[in-house]
Protein backbone atom coordinates (compact mmCIF):
# COMPACT_ATOMS: atom_id res chain seq x y z
CA UNK A 1 0.00 0.00 0.00
CA UNK A 2 1.36 3.27 -1.12
CA UNK A 3 2.06 6.12 1.36
CA UNK A 4 -0.93 9.24 0.89
CA UNK A 5 0.26 12.68 2.08
CA UNK A 6 -0.19 16.05 1.44
CA UNK A 7 3.58 16.63 0.55
CA UNK A 8 6.89 14.99 0.50
CA UNK A 9 8.66 14.75 3.25
CA UNK A 10 12.48 14.88 2.74
CA UNK A 11 11.81 14.64 -1.51
CA UNK A 12 14.86 15.60 -3.48
CA UNK A 13 17.74 13.58 -3.26
CA UNK A 14 20.73 13.99 -5.64
CA UNK A 15 19.80 12.60 -8.26
CA UNK A 16 20.54 11.30 -12.09
CA UNK A 17 18.67 10.69 -15.20
CA UNK A 18 15.56 13.31 -16.34
CA UNK A 19 12.44 14.65 -14.54
CA UNK A 20 10.17 12.81 -15.41
CA UNK A 21 7.49 14.15 -17.94
CA UNK A 22 9.57 16.37 -19.58
CA UNK A 23 10.26 15.66 -23.10
CA UNK A 24 14.21 16.37 -24.28
CA UNK A 25 13.40 19.10 -26.33
CA UNK A 26 12.04 20.86 -23.80
CA UNK A 27 14.38 20.18 -21.03
CA UNK A 28 16.35 23.48 -20.70
CA UNK A 29 17.36 23.41 -17.76
CA UNK A 30 18.66 19.75 -17.89
CA UNK A 31 22.77 19.30 -18.87
CA UNK A 32 23.86 16.18 -20.02
CA UNK A 33 20.55 14.36 -19.07
CA UNK A 34 21.20 15.29 -15.18
CA UNK A 35 19.48 17.90 -12.94
CA UNK A 36 21.70 20.74 -11.99
CA UNK A 37 22.09 21.55 -8.18
CA UNK A 38 20.16 25.26 -8.56
CA UNK A 39 16.99 23.62 -9.93
CA UNK A 40 17.20 20.85 -7.11
CA UNK A 41 17.48 23.38 -4.45
CA UNK A 42 14.79 25.16 -5.45
CA UNK A 43 12.20 22.73 -5.81
CA UNK A 44 13.32 21.54 -2.50
CA UNK A 45 12.85 25.15 -0.87
CA UNK A 46 9.51 24.71 -2.53
CA UNK A 47 8.47 21.47 -1.05
CA UNK A 48 10.11 21.55 2.61
CA UNK A 49 6.92 23.79 3.66
CA UNK A 50 4.63 21.24 2.95
CA UNK A 51 4.69 18.10 4.93
CA UNK A 52 3.58 19.20 8.19
CA UNK A 53 1.30 21.88 7.28
CA UNK A 54 -2.07 20.85 7.64
CA UNK A 55 -5.45 22.30 5.84
CA UNK A 56 -7.98 23.82 7.55
CA UNK A 57 -10.27 21.60 6.18
CA UNK A 58 -9.51 17.82 5.12
CA UNK A 59 -7.71 17.86 1.60
CA UNK A 60 -9.67 14.18 0.32
CA UNK A 61 -13.73 13.64 1.17
CA UNK A 62 -14.90 10.61 2.14
CA UNK A 63 -15.78 9.97 -1.42
CA UNK A 64 -12.05 10.60 -2.66
CA UNK A 65 -10.87 7.97 0.01
CA UNK A 66 -13.30 5.37 -0.65
CA UNK A 67 -12.38 5.84 -4.62
CA UNK A 68 -8.27 5.34 -3.44
CA UNK A 69 -9.29 2.23 -1.96
CA UNK A 70 -11.36 0.67 -5.00
CA UNK A 71 -8.31 1.79 -6.96
CA UNK A 72 -5.86 0.04 -4.88
CA UNK A 73 -8.44 -2.85 -5.25
CA UNK A 74 -8.38 -2.99 -9.14
CA UNK A 75 -4.77 -2.31 -9.29
CA UNK A 76 -3.68 -5.54 -7.06
CA UNK A 77 -6.23 -7.35 -9.54
CA UNK A 78 -4.27 -6.01 -12.53
CA UNK A 79 -0.77 -6.71 -11.25
CA UNK A 80 -2.02 -10.65 -9.76
CA UNK A 81 -3.39 -10.99 -13.17
CA UNK A 82 -0.82 -10.29 -15.27
CA UNK A 83 2.28 -10.75 -13.01
CA UNK A 84 3.53 -6.88 -12.38
CA UNK A 85 5.39 -5.97 -9.77
CA UNK A 86 6.30 -2.36 -9.02
CA UNK A 87 7.77 -0.99 -5.34
CA UNK A 88 4.78 1.04 -3.76
CA UNK A 89 5.02 4.78 -4.92
CA UNK A 90 4.43 7.81 -2.50
CA UNK A 91 1.26 9.40 -3.33
CA UNK A 92 0.51 13.46 -2.65
CA UNK A 93 -2.80 15.11 -3.59
CA UNK A 94 -1.70 18.53 -4.27
CA UNK A 95 -3.92 21.76 -3.71
CA UNK A 96 -4.85 23.77 -7.42
CA UNK A 97 -1.92 26.53 -5.28
CA UNK A 98 0.45 23.69 -4.11
CA UNK A 99 0.94 22.62 -7.57
CA UNK A 100 1.19 26.06 -8.97
CA UNK A 101 4.40 26.05 -6.50
CA UNK A 102 5.00 22.12 -7.94
CA UNK A 103 5.04 23.37 -11.27
CA UNK A 104 7.57 25.81 -10.97
CA UNK A 105 10.36 23.26 -10.69
CA UNK A 106 8.91 20.68 -12.75
CA UNK A 107 7.46 22.25 -16.23
CA UNK A 108 5.67 20.67 -19.01
CA UNK A 109 3.18 19.22 -16.13
CA UNK A 110 1.20 22.63 -15.95
CA UNK A 111 -2.41 21.80 -17.32
CA UNK A 112 -1.84 17.56 -16.40
CA UNK A 113 -4.25 16.42 -13.58
CA UNK A 114 -0.97 14.46 -12.41
CA UNK A 115 2.31 13.45 -12.79
CA UNK A 116 4.84 9.84 -11.47
CA UNK A 117 8.49 11.12 -10.74
CA UNK A 118 10.44 8.09 -11.44
CA UNK A 119 13.45 9.53 -9.75
CA UNK A 120 12.14 9.54 -6.16
CA UNK A 121 9.03 7.21 -6.82
CA UNK A 122 6.46 9.99 -6.10
CA UNK A 123 3.06 10.86 -7.68
CA UNK A 124 1.75 14.13 -7.21
CA UNK A 125 -1.93 14.11 -7.77
CA UNK A 126 -3.76 17.60 -8.29
CA UNK A 127 -7.22 17.89 -7.13
CA UNK A 128 -8.58 20.42 -9.50
CA UNK A 129 -11.72 21.97 -9.02
CA UNK A 130 -14.17 19.55 -10.48
CA UNK A 131 -12.17 16.99 -7.84
CA UNK A 132 -12.36 18.71 -4.90
CA UNK A 133 -15.78 19.91 -5.37
CA UNK A 134 -16.52 16.40 -6.17
CA UNK A 135 -17.97 17.48 -9.60
CA UNK A 136 -16.55 14.44 -11.35
CA UNK A 137 -14.75 11.73 -9.18
CA UNK A 138 -14.98 9.43 -12.13
CA UNK A 139 -12.12 11.68 -13.46
CA UNK A 140 -10.34 11.46 -9.68
CA UNK A 141 -10.58 7.58 -9.91
CA UNK A 142 -9.02 7.82 -13.27
CA UNK A 143 -6.51 9.98 -13.08
CA UNK A 144 -5.28 7.81 -9.87
CA UNK A 145 -4.96 4.88 -11.71
CA UNK A 146 -3.47 6.34 -14.71
CA UNK A 147 -0.51 7.82 -13.16
CA UNK A 148 0.10 4.30 -11.15
CA UNK A 149 -0.22 2.68 -14.15
CA UNK A 150 2.99 4.94 -15.38
CA UNK A 151 4.74 3.60 -12.01
CA UNK A 152 4.37 0.20 -13.03
CA UNK A 153 5.80 0.65 -16.33
CA UNK A 154 8.77 -1.38 -17.52
CA UNK A 155 12.35 0.54 -17.33
CA UNK A 156 15.80 0.05 -18.14
CA UNK A 157 18.32 2.15 -17.88
CA UNK A 158 22.15 3.37 -19.83
CA UNK A 159 25.37 3.39 -18.57
CA UNK A 160 26.68 7.24 -20.03
CA UNK A 161 29.83 8.38 -18.48
CA UNK A 162 29.47 8.37 -14.92
CA UNK A 163 26.29 8.18 -14.34
CA UNK A 164 22.76 6.17 -15.69
CA UNK A 165 20.14 7.70 -17.82
CA UNK A 166 16.95 6.45 -17.72
CA UNK A 167 16.12 5.42 -21.56
CA UNK A 168 12.96 3.79 -21.56
CA UNK A 169 9.74 4.02 -19.56
CA UNK A 170 6.80 1.61 -20.59
CA UNK A 171 7.32 2.15 -24.24
CA UNK A 172 8.82 5.89 -24.30
CA UNK A 173 12.28 5.98 -25.37
CA UNK A 174 14.52 7.68 -25.62
CA UNK A 175 18.08 7.71 -28.32
CA UNK A 176 20.57 9.61 -25.58
CA UNK A 177 23.20 9.99 -28.35
CA UNK A 178 20.90 11.34 -31.06
CA UNK A 179 18.69 12.98 -28.65
CA UNK A 180 15.90 11.43 -30.05
CA UNK A 181 12.44 10.57 -28.12
CA UNK A 182 10.45 7.78 -29.22
CA UNK A 183 6.89 5.79 -28.78
CA UNK A 184 6.01 9.13 -26.08
CA UNK A 185 2.74 9.26 -27.28
CA UNK A 186 2.36 5.23 -28.13
CA UNK A 187 2.42 4.64 -24.53
CA UNK A 188 0.40 7.21 -23.22
CA UNK A 189 -2.12 5.83 -25.26
CA UNK A 190 -1.55 2.87 -24.23
CA UNK A 191 -1.48 3.62 -20.35
CA UNK A 192 -5.17 5.73 -21.08
CA UNK A 193 -6.88 3.12 -23.04
CA UNK A 194 -6.29 0.23 -19.46
CA UNK A 195 -6.81 2.90 -16.76
CA UNK A 196 -9.68 3.34 -18.67
CA UNK A 197 -10.41 -0.13 -18.99
CA UNK A 198 -10.14 -0.37 -15.20
CA UNK A 199 -12.18 2.38 -14.38
CA UNK A 200 -15.18 1.28 -16.21
CA UNK A 201 -15.01 -1.65 -14.51
CA UNK A 202 -14.41 0.46 -10.76
CA UNK A 203 -17.40 2.63 -11.89
CA UNK A 204 -19.64 -0.36 -13.08
CA UNK A 205 -19.43 -2.87 -9.86
CA UNK A 206 -19.61 0.40 -7.46
CA UNK A 207 -22.24 2.71 -9.25
CA UNK A 208 -23.68 3.28 -5.92
CA UNK A 209 -20.36 5.76 -5.48
CA UNK A 210 -20.78 7.38 -8.92
CA UNK A 211 -24.53 7.91 -8.62
CA UNK A 212 -24.00 11.69 -8.88
CA UNK A 213 -22.16 11.53 -12.05
CA UNK A 214 -23.79 8.73 -13.82
CA UNK A 215 -26.94 10.66 -13.37
CA UNK A 216 -25.62 13.90 -14.36
CA UNK A 217 -24.66 12.28 -17.74
CA UNK A 218 -26.19 9.81 -19.15
CA UNK A 219 -24.01 9.83 -22.21
CA UNK A 220 -21.64 7.95 -19.52
CA UNK A 221 -24.37 5.69 -19.10
CA UNK A 222 -24.51 3.77 -22.01
CA UNK A 223 -27.51 3.09 -24.76
CA UNK A 224 -28.89 -0.01 -23.41
CA UNK A 225 -31.04 0.77 -20.75
CA UNK A 226 -32.13 3.94 -18.83
CA UNK A 227 -31.89 1.93 -15.91
CA UNK A 228 -28.98 3.22 -13.67
CA UNK A 229 -28.66 -0.44 -12.50
CA UNK A 230 -28.56 -1.81 -15.67
CA UNK A 231 -26.29 0.11 -17.57
CA UNK A 232 -23.28 -0.36 -18.60
CA UNK A 233 -20.66 2.59 -18.27
CA UNK A 234 -18.38 4.16 -20.88
CA UNK A 235 -15.62 6.27 -20.73
CA UNK A 236 -16.57 9.14 -23.47
CA UNK A 237 -14.17 10.20 -25.94
CA UNK A 238 -13.05 13.28 -24.26
CA UNK A 239 -12.79 11.36 -20.93
CA UNK A 240 -8.78 11.07 -22.18
CA UNK A 241 -6.13 13.17 -21.82
CA UNK A 242 -4.98 11.36 -24.46
CA UNK A 243 -7.48 10.59 -26.35
CA UNK A 244 -6.08 10.32 -30.44
CA UNK A 245 -3.65 8.00 -28.95
CA UNK A 246 -6.25 5.64 -27.36
CA UNK A 247 -8.05 6.20 -30.71
CA UNK A 248 -4.97 4.58 -32.73
CA UNK A 249 -4.40 2.02 -29.82
CA UNK A 250 -7.99 0.80 -29.76
CA UNK A 251 -8.01 1.10 -33.69
CA UNK A 252 -4.74 -1.33 -33.72
CA UNK A 253 -6.26 -3.73 -31.37
CA UNK A 254 -9.44 -4.22 -32.99
CA UNK A 255 -7.78 -4.79 -36.29
CA UNK A 256 -5.25 -7.21 -34.44
CA UNK A 257 -7.77 -9.36 -32.49
CA UNK A 258 -10.05 -9.47 -35.58
CA UNK A 259 -6.82 -11.03 -37.54
CA UNK A 260 -7.62 -13.73 -34.68
CA UNK A 261 -11.26 -14.62 -35.20
CA UNK A 262 -12.48 -10.93 -33.11
CA UNK A 263 -13.43 -13.05 -29.78
CA UNK A 264 -13.18 -11.64 -26.49
CA UNK A 265 -10.28 -14.15 -25.73
CA UNK A 266 -8.83 -12.79 -28.88
CA UNK A 267 -9.03 -8.98 -27.33
CA UNK A 268 -7.73 -10.11 -24.49
CA UNK A 269 -4.93 -12.11 -26.23
CA UNK A 270 -4.00 -9.24 -27.88
CA UNK A 271 -4.46 -6.87 -24.79
CA UNK A 272 -1.57 -9.32 -22.56
CA UNK A 273 0.63 -8.62 -25.55
CA UNK A 274 0.32 -4.87 -25.07
CA UNK A 275 0.57 -5.35 -21.28
CA UNK A 276 3.77 -7.26 -21.69
CA UNK A 277 5.57 -4.38 -23.93
CA UNK A 278 4.01 -2.02 -21.51
CA UNK A 279 4.70 -3.44 -17.93
CA UNK A 280 7.55 -6.26 -18.81
CA UNK A 281 9.65 -4.65 -21.73
CA UNK A 282 8.58 -7.26 -24.46
CA UNK A 283 8.19 -5.29 -27.56
CA UNK A 284 9.09 -8.01 -29.24
CA UNK A 285 6.20 -10.03 -29.21
CA UNK A 286 3.84 -6.54 -30.23
CA UNK A 287 6.70 -5.93 -33.21
CA UNK A 288 5.75 -9.34 -34.43
CA UNK A 289 1.69 -8.73 -33.92
CA UNK A 290 2.16 -5.15 -35.51
CA UNK A 291 3.92 -6.92 -38.31
CA UNK A 292 1.09 -9.49 -39.46
CA UNK A 293 -0.58 -6.40 -40.45
CA UNK A 294 1.93 -3.41 -41.36
CA UNK A 295 5.07 -5.05 -41.66
CA UNK A 296 7.92 -5.41 -39.98
CA UNK A 297 8.64 -1.16 -40.18
CA UNK A 298 4.81 -0.96 -39.08
CA UNK A 299 6.38 -0.21 -35.55
CA UNK A 300 8.74 1.86 -36.54
CA UNK A 301 5.29 4.19 -38.09
CA UNK A 302 3.22 3.78 -34.68
CA UNK A 303 6.58 5.06 -33.01
CA UNK A 304 6.34 8.59 -34.55
CA UNK A 305 2.60 8.93 -33.64
CA UNK A 306 1.88 12.36 -32.19
CA UNK A 307 -1.15 14.82 -31.94
CA UNK A 308 -0.68 16.39 -35.25
CA UNK A 309 -0.21 12.86 -37.06
CA UNK A 310 -2.35 11.13 -35.68
CA UNK A 311 -5.10 11.40 -38.77
CA UNK A 312 -2.36 10.18 -40.75
CA UNK A 313 -1.13 7.05 -38.65
CA UNK A 314 -5.07 6.03 -38.74
CA UNK A 315 -5.34 6.25 -41.98
CA UNK A 316 -2.08 4.25 -42.03
CA UNK A 317 -4.00 1.57 -39.79
CA UNK A 318 -7.02 1.50 -41.90
CA UNK A 319 -4.55 1.44 -45.25
CA UNK A 320 -5.73 -2.24 -47.29
CA UNK A 321 -2.75 -2.67 -49.22
CA UNK A 322 1.40 -2.38 -48.83
CA UNK A 323 1.42 0.53 -51.28
CA UNK A 324 -1.47 2.38 -49.21
CA UNK A 325 0.67 1.96 -46.47
CA UNK A 326 3.69 2.95 -47.42
CA UNK A 327 2.40 6.19 -48.83
CA UNK A 328 0.75 6.85 -44.83
CA UNK A 329 4.66 6.27 -43.98
CA UNK A 330 6.58 8.44 -46.08
CA UNK A 331 4.05 11.30 -44.87
CA UNK A 332 4.25 10.19 -41.30
CA UNK A 333 7.93 9.39 -40.86
CA UNK A 334 11.18 11.53 -41.13
CA UNK A 335 13.24 11.39 -44.47
CA UNK A 336 16.05 9.49 -42.63
CA UNK A 337 13.38 7.64 -40.81
CA UNK A 338 11.57 6.97 -44.08
CA UNK A 339 14.43 5.06 -45.50
CA UNK A 340 14.98 2.81 -42.94
CA UNK A 341 11.57 1.94 -42.75
CA UNK A 342 11.70 0.83 -46.30
CA UNK A 343 14.89 -0.66 -45.70
CA UNK A 344 12.80 -2.89 -43.04
CA UNK A 345 10.11 -3.67 -45.93
CA UNK A 346 12.80 -4.59 -48.13
CA UNK A 347 14.68 -7.04 -46.21
CA UNK A 348 11.79 -9.15 -45.02
CA UNK A 349 10.26 -9.60 -48.85
CA UNK A 350 7.24 -7.14 -47.50
CA UNK A 351 8.73 -4.18 -50.91
CA UNK A 352 5.62 -5.88 -52.98
CA UNK A 353 2.31 -7.38 -50.69
CA UNK A 354 2.31 -7.71 -46.78
CA UNK A 355 2.01 -10.50 -44.81
CA UNK A 356 -1.82 -10.40 -44.94
CA UNK A 357 -4.08 -9.62 -48.14
CA UNK A 358 -6.47 -7.51 -45.96
CA UNK A 359 -8.76 -6.87 -48.35
CA UNK A 360 -9.18 -10.68 -49.01
CA UNK A 361 -9.40 -10.79 -45.30
CA UNK A 362 -11.64 -8.38 -44.27
CA UNK A 363 -13.85 -9.90 -47.14
CA UNK A 364 -13.74 -13.11 -45.23
CA UNK A 365 -14.78 -11.65 -42.01
CA UNK A 366 -17.63 -9.50 -43.59
CA UNK A 367 -19.23 -12.96 -44.99
CA UNK A 368 -18.54 -15.03 -42.16
CA UNK A 369 -15.71 -17.24 -43.63
CA UNK A 370 -13.91 -16.74 -40.40
CA UNK A 371 -17.13 -17.47 -38.05
CA UNK A 372 -16.65 -14.41 -36.33
CA UNK A 373 -19.44 -11.96 -37.70
CA UNK A 374 -22.37 -14.38 -36.24
CA UNK A 375 -20.07 -15.20 -32.95
CA UNK A 376 -20.63 -10.98 -33.11
CA UNK A 377 -24.05 -10.95 -33.20
CA UNK A 378 -24.70 -13.69 -30.87
CA UNK A 379 -22.43 -11.63 -28.07
CA UNK A 380 -23.56 -7.60 -29.40
CA UNK A 381 -24.07 -7.12 -25.52
CA UNK A 382 -20.23 -8.85 -24.01
CA UNK A 383 -19.00 -5.67 -22.96
CA UNK A 384 -15.63 -6.33 -23.80
CA UNK A 385 -15.99 -6.86 -27.15
CA UNK A 386 -18.40 -4.20 -28.16
CA UNK A 387 -16.68 -1.68 -26.75
CA UNK A 388 -13.82 -1.76 -29.16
Amino acid sequence: MPEFSIGPEGYIKKIRGSISGLPPQERQEIEGGRVPESALVGRNQALEHWPQEVDKKPVLGERQKQIISLAENALGDFEWKYGVRAPAPSVYYLTEERWKGLMKYCPGNEENSGFFDVDNNCIFIRLTKKHQNNLDLIDFLDTNLHERLHQQAFRAVQAWGEGLDLVREGLDTVNVRKGKRYFSDFDEGIISYFSGRMTENVVDTNKFLFKKELERDQLRRGSFSGDLEEAIFRMKKNDFAYRFSVDVIRKLIKSLSYLRGGRPQDVEEIEKIFINAEFKGNLLDLGKEVAKLYGKGGLRVLAHLNEKNSGLVQGFLRAKGLATQRRYAEKILPPEEFERYKKLMVESGEEVESEIDQKSWRHKYNTGEHGTKDYRQKNIDDRRFSRL
